[in-house]
């Protein structure tokens, strides 16, 4: 009989086997994408194949945020760029070094999603859940995102974590794990500012609970204190690339044909196109589908989850309109991590009330 240790290392290899598998076909789809790499040669074998697609599509990206030549916001998100740094400076090649984040931040995030849907789904559910975030990040992540958008993931669901478990004012250890994951996060990518505000949210939602009480918010200098910390936190990384770079060059924002039906002016050159396949299709998968069992699974969900996902909807769904990134499918993906447990959850219990009814 298996312990509980010996539970948690075969999902790590379960994990780590799908993270490998899922890095190796994002590399396939880069490779046979004519858009993305319009000369192959298809004599290569595999393994050429696999470092001819990472140089071709990721090196050049990486040499031009080194070289301070990459358009904003690539210019400002300098984590990745960091960690493959450090392992180039020990000797690695930028393949290895670039394969190696890649998988390691796969098996991370696989591995804590799939044990915080265990904790609150039946483990079918938990499975289902799994697999549907492994196939959203093999056909849906974008040459030169991939280890960003993992990392990404795996801010928000410890942020998810900690808020559930209360540690971000009742632990010291906690709050310092909050803290490193938006500074970090930040200098990943830009997105991660819906979990700053969630944190500083739930902090003030504290202070008005025990406003209720009848303290006087002064009387909670610390949470204070936190929700300061939290805006530098937030505002440092932001600024410090900004800073640093100043004269990088725009990236052309993303622009559709204005005679579409359907088209609308949102600000300046961009348009935004209500009728896309792939906004229906968004809509559709995080929102519409999973819709009944959310609502089931809500009343069974505390105030934090539900403070952290209806913040993340409302910054993230008017950014990414403004920026005209609605299309996205993995712009969505935050959403999507906030809404799985709800919606396993939910699963579980329809299944449960079914089989008492049967």
């Amino acid at each position: 009989m298996r312990t509980r240790l010996t539970n948690e290392i075969y999902y790590l290899g379960i994990s780590l086997i799908i993270a490998v598998a899922v890095t190796y076909l994002h590399i396939m789809l880069m490779a046979y994408d004519e858009s993305w790499l319009p000369v192959q040669d298809t004599q290569s074998s595999s393994g050429n194949l696999i470092t001819q697609t990472i140089t071709q599509h990721e090196l050049w990206q990486h040499l031009d945020v080194v070289s301070a030549t990459a358009p904003a916001p690539y210019q400002y998100r300098l984590f990745k760029v960091i960690l493959i740094e450090a392992m180039l400076s020990i000797g690695l090649p930028f393949v290895y070094s670039w394969f190696g984040l890649s998988v390691a931040l796969s098996t991370i995030f696989f591995y804590i999603l799939l044990w915080r849907l265990r904790q609150h789904a039946s483990l079918p559910f938990a499975i289902s859940g799994f697999a549907y975030f492994a196939f959203l990040t093999a056909f849906f992540s974008q040459t030169g995102s991939f280890p960003e958008m993992l990392y990404t993931w795996i801010v928000y669901i410890l942020a998810l974590i900690i808020l559930e478990r209360d540690k971000l004012q009742s632990s010291t250890a906690g709050f310092l794990l909050a803290c490193a994951l938006i500074f970090t996060g930040m200098l990943n990518r830009e997105s991660v500012i819906a979990v700053s505000v969630a944190f500083i949210l739930y902090l003030f939602y504290i202070l008005y609970r025990r406003r209720l009480e009848g303290y006087s918010i002064l009387s909670s200098p610390g949470l204070l204190l936190k929700i300061t910390i939290l805006c530098v936190v937030t505002v440092i990384p932001y600024l410090l690339p900004r800073v640093l770079y100043p004269d990088a060059p725009t990236y052309p924002l993303n622009v559709v044909d204005k005679t579409i039906l359907g088209v609308i002016p949102v600000s300046g050159h961009v348009y935004f196109n209500l009728t896309s396949p792939k906004i229906l299709f968004n809509i559709l998968h995080v929102f519409l589908l999973p819709a009944p069992f959310i609502v089931r699974g809500w009343p069974g969900t505390t105030v934090p989850n539900r403070l952290f996902l209806l913040t993340t909807i409302c910054v993230l769904i008017p950014a990414y309109f403004v920026y005209g990134q609605l299309s996205e499918v993995r712009m969505w993906s935050e959403i999507s991590l906030l809404t799985m447990p709800i919606f396993v959850y939910g699963a579980t219990r329809w299944d449960a009330s079914q089989l008492r009814d049967s």
